[in-house]
């Protein structure tokens, strides 16, 4: 008469299974992504828009100290360059979000609009620059004048914002105008879901007869 013995299986750890679903996890969650990217490959660009927005409006308490409280400098055409780019770094994420309307072609018109708010910005964070080095060589060229480490440190982080501001604007003008180049290196990447035959999750199992 057969029978059917079961071999047994040396026992899986629970750290090393917690640590294989933990992997496997990330990579599904991974995998995603990349599939989202694939399908809207214009939210890389739109990424570095909502980040320059934000480092902006965070750090407008020391723009404020350095153009407005140090200078006294409403009149000039750094604390205008603060308004622009305040302003335009919103408006910015407007227009071009209406560059990619759905089922529909992108808009040429909004993208030459987002290119000329984009250019704006990087030059007004130039004169920005621009007019906070000149006026605090002024301040220490007049004795009159008292610049303490307090208003160094609010020009520095003015100078400083501004310099980031430009390479992450220049970076997603870059991004959105080489975007079907980089956009086919995308699609190349592999997000095949693996499936495992059952046969590997199945524990080896040796069937013996016995007569």
């Amino acid at each position: 008469m057969a029978e059917n013995e079961n071999v047994m299986q040396p026992e899986v750890s629970q750290p090393e299974t917690k640590k294989k679903k933990d992997n496997g996890g990330f990579k599904e969650w991974r995998r995603k992504q990349i599939v989202n990217l694939k399908r809207k490959p214009q939210n890389i660009p739109m990424v570095f828009l909502f980040l320059g927005c934000a480092i902006y409006l965070v750090c407008l308490t020391s723009f404020s100290k350095s153009v407005i409280e140090n200078y006294n400098s409403l009149q000039e055409w750094a604390a205008l360059g603060v308004f622009v780019c305040t302003l335009f770094s919103m408006l910015v994420i407007v227009s071009y979000m209406r560059i990619f309307p759905k089922h529909k072609k992108p808009s040429i018109a909004m993208m030459v609009v987002t290119y000329v708010f984009l250019a704006l910005m990087i030059f007004m964070d130039i004169v920005i620059i621009n007019e906070i080095t000149t006026l605090r060589a002024e301040n220490f060229s007049n004795p009159n004048v008292v610049y303490d480490s307090y208003d160094a440190s609010a020009d520095n982080t003015s100078i400083a914002i501004s310099i980031v501001h430009i390479v992450i604007e220049a970076i997603a003008a870059v991004l959105l105008a080489t975007m079907p180049l980089w956009k086919k290196l995308l699609m190349k990447i592999n997000t095949k879901k693996e499936i495992e035959s059952a046969s590997s999750n199945m524990g080896a199992i040796d069937l013996q007869g016995e007569e």
